[in-house]
């Protein structure tokens, strides 16, 4: 004869928050090699057990014809016996106590479905009484009703709560439309207002729809603009859109330069800022003991141009001597200033000593 043991564990729901006990049996059986291969009067017949299972037990040196069998129930079903699981013996070819599992409480089926809900449950076929379940929105969504129901006599408490989008009132109510019909704090997906423009905004107004939490609005109300700003030395081409002007060009006057090139758009009633009309440089500003070739009396060059000057001859650059041949300086016009480095253009007659 010999002998091996074997665990059989089980889960059990122990109270109403839905929490796991494992229960772990170790379940000794005695085999006799002698026995093996013939059936033992009086030995019982494992039994089934409605709507449980059995853990078969026997003891050690306990002859098969008083052993005893213990049993456990499927979720929601206890034995009848009471306790987490039953017990039976075996005697004479009977087992003893009634293998019956009976319904613990009422059960529920599993909650309802919410649509762009969450709901944080294991799946089950059925649930006991007093189970809870609690349902969370999908982002962007707002839950509607009360976020959790509870398993009572065989049904949810209370009806599920839905999971909807809302719009709030569209920007710039009250400043730039006014709303027609359903003034309301929030609005469905699927609602819609009749608006119209408010001075200085323009626009026929319309139809808005909220979908997806955003206003879908067919036109726009556009705010009037004022007149395009003015510049110095120069001034702008109006270019006509829609009811009024809301582009324009700049020029500038002769000798002149724009500081950018292009137009300005008016957008919500308000001009960015407009180029600038840079000034020209004047080449005859340099005194005549600077030396310099051919200056004319007055020469202009414009704003960004480089002007390359020219000692007289027999003279050089008084403070850039770098050899016998440094004639020439180049000078830069920047917004009427003439930029030409550390020092000025001054030419001087070369001293040998």
């Amino acid at each position: 004869m010999f002998y091996s043991f074997h665990f059989y564990c089980i889960y059990h729901l122990i109270n109403m928050k839905s929490s796991l006990t494992l229960l772990c049996l170790v379940v000794w059986v005695n085999v006799d090699a002698s026995s093996a291969q013939t059936e033992i009067e009086g030995a019982c017949i494992n039994p089934t057990v409605m709507n449980g299972f059995i853990v078969q037990s026997n003891e050690r040196n306990v002859d098969p014809r008083n052993s005893k069998i213990y049993y456990s129930c499927n979720v929601g079903f206890k034995p009848s016996t009471g306790g987490w699981w039953g017990e039976a013996t075996c005697t004479e070819g009977t087992w003893s106590g009634i293998l019956q599992c009976i319904a613990q409480g009422v059960i529920c089926d599993p909650p309802p479905k919410v649509e762009n809900a969450i709901v944080k449950i294991p799946y089950q076929n059925k649930y006991i009484e007093g189970f809870e379940v609690n349902y969370e929105c999908r982002k962007s969504f707002e839950i509607e009703g009360l976020k959790k129901l509870t398993c009572e006599n065989g049904s949810w408490t209370t009806s599920p709560p839905t999971c909807k989008q809302y719009c709030g009132k569209p920007e710039g109510t009250g400043k730039k439309i006014l709303i027609l019909d359903q003034v309301q704090k929030r609005y469905e997906n699927g609602n819609q207002i009749d608006y119209i423009c408010i001075s200085p905004y323009k626009g026929p107004g319309g139809k808005a729809t909220c979908q997806n939490r955003e206003w879908l609005m067919p036109v726009e109300c556009k705010a009037s603009c004022p007149d395009p700003p003015s510049i110095e030395n120069g001034d702008f081409i109006k270019e006509k859109r829609d009811e009024g002007i809301t582009e324009v060009y700049y020029q500038c006057s002769r000798r002149y330069t724009l500081s950018f090139t292009g137009s300005i758009r008016c957008q919500n009633g308000i001009w960015p800022s407009p180029p600038k009309c840079l000034r020209p440089c004047e080449i005859s500003t340099f005194d005549a003991e600077y030396n310099l070739k051919n200056l004319p009396k007055k020469y202009y060059t414009a704003h960004g141009e480089k002007k390359t000057l020219q000692c007289k001859e027999g003279y050089y650059h008084k403070y850039k001597i770098l050899g016998w041949n440094i004639v020439e300086i180049e000078v830069k016009c920047d917004d009427g200033e003439m930029q030409y480095g550390e020092h000025k253009p001054i030419c001087a007659i070369l001293i040998h000593r």
